[in-house]
C-alpha cells in the first residue's frame, strides 16, 4: 500500500524514513537497519494507539519516557 502525502505524491512508508534517520545517526549500533526500522516503528505506533484507546492505563508522560528510554539503548546496542 503506497501512502500519499499533502501534496498529492507518494511518500515512503514510516519505516523507511526511519531507516535512513537510523544511517545517519553516528550513535546508531543495530546490526540490521531495515528490521531496526520496523521494529521502532511498529513498537512506537502500537504502543502509542493502545494507551490513546484506553489512556487510564499508563500516563502518555510515562509512556513517552519509557518508550525513548527502551528505543534508545536498543539503538546504542545496550543489551
Amino acid at each position: 500500500m503506497t501512502r500519499t502525502s499533502r501534496r498529492g505524491w507518494a511518500a515512503p512508508p514510516p519505516s523507511a524514513e526511519c531507516r535512513d534517520v537510523l544511517a545517519r545517526h553516528p550513535d546508531v549500533h543495530v546490526r540490521d537497519l531495515d528490521t531496526a526500522a520496523e521494529l521502532i516503528v511498529f513498537t512506537v505506533e502500537l504502543n502509542t494507539h493502545k494507551v490513546m484507546a484506553d489512556p487510564r492505563t499508563i500516563p502518555a508522560g510515562t509512556l513517552e519516557n519509557e518508550l525513548v528510554d527502551m528505543v534508545t539503548r536498543y539503538l546504542r546496542g545496550e543489551r
